[in-house]
């Protein structure tokens, strides 16, 4: 009699953890040929067309620098590209020089920006650099710097020390357009010359 007990006890505890495993969800994943739809393919993010006038064209540009002076006869004969006598002739009522002297010039190309670097008089180097983009019918130049290269000192500097910020010769933003050539801007070299930045955008 007892033993029957023990017995209808297992046997009841068995058929409740079957129901209890019966109840439990289980994942569903369809088989092949079940019917089931398949979930659908993850959308791939559309590409983004470039604005007009994104930095990334490349583009060409020549930067010239000039030495101006004005005493007539002070710079020695040196024959000027006519398209830096034409921006210089632009603007002659502004400037008193009365000789011009081509120093050194650069082709550059860049996408957004644009960098050389030039000889200016007495064997000075110059960093010039700028960024650019398309504006309506024209460029876009913001900023234009041109910075003066320090010459090496030939002593290293003390322990914690760093070096001194270059400040810009010259610095200025304008449009220009292709094919043109356009006097950027001039800073002094002493009491009688100057130099003048010369840069055209090739078509």
């Amino acid at each position: 009699m007892r033993f029957s007990r023990v017995l209808s006890s297992i046997l009841l505890g068995v058929s409740l953890a079957a129901g209890a495993a019966a109840q439990t969800p289980q994942a569903f994943t369809p088989s092949p040929g079940s019917g089931a739809a398949p979930a659908p393919p993850m959308e791939r993010p559309v590409p983004t067309a470039r604005p007009s006038g994104d930095p990334g064209k490349s583009m060409m540009f020549q930067i010239a620098l000039v030495q101006a002076d004005n005493l007539a006869g002070a710079l020695p004969q040196q024959a000027v590209p006519k398209g830096v006598q034409k921006a210089l002739a632009d603007i002659q009522d502004f400037l008193p020089f009365k000789s011009y002297r081509l120093l050194d010039s650069s082709l550059v190309r860049g996408s957004g920006e644009a960098h050389a670097r030039l000889t200016g008089p007495n064997e000075q180097e110059y960093d010039a650099g700028f960024m650019f983009r398309e504006a309506g019918d024209g460029i876009l130049i913001d900023p234009f710097n041109l910075v003066k290269t320090p010459k090496p000192s030939g002593q290293p500097l003390p322990p914690g020390a760093a070096p001194r910020a270059l400040e810009p010769t010259q610095t200025s933003s304008f449009r220009i357009r292709r094919g043109e050539t356009v006097v950027v801007g001039s800073s002094r070299i002493n009491d009688s010359s100057a130099l003048i930045v010369v840069l055209t955008a090739l078509p």
